[in-house]
């Protein structure tokens, strides 16, 4: 599950405790020219309060430092947590839902999942709306974000230092109805559309799920898409395409099913802007290329790095092409295990392999 953590000096370093005692001083300084002005705070009657939250000129609510950890906004309300409880507010810092939660997941299609319990006991998940009111039961062990109708929701998990394991996976709709059963040992993580994270789920009407040991995809109404066994490994779909391995060589699926890129390359990221990066080793040596949703070989396969000069992963980078343009080498060699290169030289290829700078 995602994990939001708390604000505080580990983020901003040596920089915290001094702006800490500025914002201080500026919250002090707000606060005497509100009572000078004969002004009150909003839904505040001391002075602790009219330090939490004061009304600005322009309406707006100003919160000072009144929640140890927060989430980003989502579908117009945020999570905030306090006292060790979670709850959400709007746009104008009005606490919407009190902080009353264990464990809150941002809202997404106006439903958000919430857990009551502690993380490593027998805590248990339901979903509320925006007005706080249960949706469905407490009757999960985990629960995921909506998206298109559909939840992903686990019985039978338990739950070590944070991390779910085992239970059946399934799906709820938004009428609390079981529309997938639960039999899936595992579903595979998907990116966020919005780049906060990741949820289990669907990605181009596809999940890739783990029946029986056996990895497979299915559609939104549980007809299975690519046969569990068939594949030794599987990504979910981006783009419309997922990584598949079969002995393990990499290549590619469209969301029918179809195996576009045959499954021959030693490594493969994914696609973006119509292409994907695909690699082959030779005497422990790697030698990258782009392949198009066809299989062609859109660009040689014959650079040493491919990305940036410093990246998460050795030599490669999964995002591939950006506004039409993606970083090469040739000589560039990695450095241990950091994601650093020396030696080589860099420079810019388009999506037609030409040399652009």
């Amino acid at each position: 599950m995602k994990q939001v953590a708390d604000l505080g000096a580990s983020r901003y370093g040596g920089a915290m405790k001094t702006n800490f005692s500025y914002n201080i001083m500026f919250a002090t300084l707000i606060t005497l020219l509100f009572l000078a002005l004969g002004c009150t705070a909003h839904n505040a009657e001391s002075v602790e309060g009219i330090y939490e939250a004061a009304t600005m000129s322009n309406g707006a609510e100003a919160l000072f430092y009144k929640y140890e950890a927060v989430q980003s906004f989502s579908n117009g309300v945020a999570a905030v947590c306090l006292d060790g409880k979670w709850g959400f507010i709007d746009e104008t810092g009005s606490e919407t839902i009190s902080c009353q939660y264990d464990y809150v997941q941002p809202f997404s299609e106006e439903l958000a999942a919430f857990m009551l319990g502690d993380w490593n006991t027998a805590a248990k998940w339901g979903f509320v709306d925006k007005k706080g009111e249960l949706f469905t039961p407490l009757t999960y062990d985990c629960a995921e974000d909506f998206s298109n109708g559909l939840a992903a929701a686990n019985i039978g998990a338990e739950s070590y230092n944070n991390v779910y394991v085992g239970g059946k996976w399934g799906f709820v709709d938004k009428q609390g109805e079981a529309t997938i059963p639960f039999i899936y040992g595992q579903l595979y993580q998907i990116d966020t559309n919005d780049g906060s994270g990741q949820r289990m789920g669907f990605s181009d009407g596809a999940a890739a799920v783990c029946l029986d040991g056996k990895w497979g995809f299915i559609n939104e109404a549980n007809e299975i898409v690519v046969p569990f066994g068939k594949y030794d490994y599987v990504c979910p779909f981006y783009n419309g395409m997922a990584q598949v391995a079969q002995n393990g060589k990499f290549g590619f699926i469209n969301t029918s099913g179809r195996e576009t890129v045959p499954c021959r390359y030693d490594w493969a990221g994914r696609f973006s802007e119509g292409l994907a990066a695909v690699g082959i080793c030779e005497l422990g040596r790697f030698k990258y290329g782009f392949v198009d949703e066809a299989g062609r070989i859109a660009v040689p396969i014959e650079y040493d790095a491919i990305g940036a000069s410093y990246s998460a992963e050795p030599n490669v980078i999964y995002e591939g092409f950006s506004e039409g343009r993606i970083a090469v080498s040739v000589g560039a060699y990695e450095y241990e295990d950091d994601g650093s290169y020396y030696d080589g030289k860099w420079g810019f290829i388009d999506e037609t392999g030409r040399h652009v700078f």
